[in-house]
């Protein structure tokens, strides 16, 4: 925990703590979760950048992490009952980050049944109601049914 939180280690917690490193590619089974985290295009300085895919009862959520444009995201989205992408910016691409342009160009490929973007700028949440997609809110709650 010193290692990516320096000072950590002396902050008091009323939870226990455990950190486990996983394998990137491959699943890992961390009590009844399975997680696989996929390597992403974020900035690879803080990293390595993952998303990740977690099963758990029977549904899968996929998470995209901070990154720009990777065929790597048609693996985390496959057949995900959710699928939370970042989308940083609407049309001009960022580097390290998602552009909305980008994602509605490769959404076809990504068979995800049901997408929330988040990690959305000020240009994004200015055209919010442009953006054919759902975004995630503070504080929001999701039911995954059926």
């Amino acid at each position: 925990m010193e290692v990516a939180f320096p000072g950590a280690a002396n902050i008091g917690r009323q939870f226990p703590l455990t950190l486990c490193e996983l394998e990137i590619g491959r699943p890992n089974d961390i009590g009844l979760l399975r997680t696989t985290p996929i390597h992403v295009c974020h900035d690879d300085r803080a990293g390595p950048c993952l998303a990740y895919r977690v099963r758990a009862e029977g549904r899968t959520i996929a998470y995209s992490g901070d990154t720009e444009w990777t065929g790597a995201l048609i693996a985390v989205g496959a057949e995900a009952d959710l699928f939370i992408c970042e989308c940083y910016v609407r049309e001009k691409p960022a580097t390290g980050h998602m552009a909305l342009s980008i994602l509605k160009q490769n959404l076809p490929t990504i068979t995800a049944k049901r997408i929330i973007l988040t990690h959305m700028s000020e240009d994004m949440l200015a055209g919010h109601s442009e953006v054919p997609y759902e975004m995630a809110e503070d504080g929001m709650v999701i039911e995954l049914v059926g």
